[in-house]
């Protein structure tokens, strides 16, 4: 069996998102449920519009096990490492393996791998004794239930509800307050940024692009 160290859901639950979302004085979009379906819709939305914005840490998922190797939920594949050998694989289109390799048979000691059917980690050349380290980050899972809870951290559920209220209010033609959350949530989408995929503060160095070969100072 495959080892999975997956991320764990840690914001909010479904129901809270599109009720507070409804709070913004939308709560009549609460009252049938053709137009809460277009509410939860449009939670849904966010929440990919916020993930498919970078390899965010809080996706990221890491498994372990022999080719063929199910990825459950792939979104992109970081690194694919070979741990018998201690090395990494490189990427191969499948389409370039079949130009080489018809049969998809040859086997060997692993040095690349493709993707198959949009989710299974395979080797090239074939090799079973492999012990693959697949890390990679998710695709979004869409909330159904109301007691699910988003994988996007806690402190950053503002940044789901004002993508839902920016399509609530465009749903209604008012594009001027649309604008106006949609800069709010900009800046929010910044500090995530900051915050998550700028973990380095030692001895950073400043990047002069004066087309020299070596464009920094210390």
């Amino acid at each position: 069996m495959p080892i999975i160290v997956a991320p764990t859901p840690q914001g909010m639950t479904f129901k809270e998102l599109y009720e507070e979302a409804a709070e913004r004085g939308f709560n009549d979009l609460l009252r049938s449920e053709a137009q809460k379906a277009r509410l939860k819709r449009w939670v849904n939305q966010a929440i990919r519009e916020i993930i498919d914005i970078a390899p965010w840490p809080f996706l990221e998922t890491v498994i372990e096990g022999s080719a063929p190797l199910l990825a459950e939920n792939l979104g992109h594949v970081l690194s694919v490492t070979n741990r018998t050998t201690e090395t990494v694989l490189t990427f191969s289109d499948r389409r370039l393996v079949v130009g080489r390799d018809p049969a998809l048979d040859n086997t060997g000691v692993a040095e690349q791998w493709y993707l198959e059917g949009g989710n299974t980690i395979h080797t090239y050349p074939l090799d079973s004794s492999a012990n693959l380290r697949v890390r990679y980050v998710q695709a979004p899972v869409e909330l159904k239930a109301d007691d699910e809870r988003t994988i996007i951290p806690f402190a950053y559920q503002d940044l789901i509800i004002d993508g839902t209220v920016i399509r609530a209010y465009k749903n209604r033609d008012e594009f001027e307050a649309a604008q106006f959350t949609r800069q709010e949530w900009e800046r929010g989408i910044k500090g995530l940024t900051h915050a998550l995929l700028k973990p380095n503060y030692d001895n950073e160095k400043t990047i002069v692009r004066t087309g020299a070969p070596a464009d920094y100072l210390g």
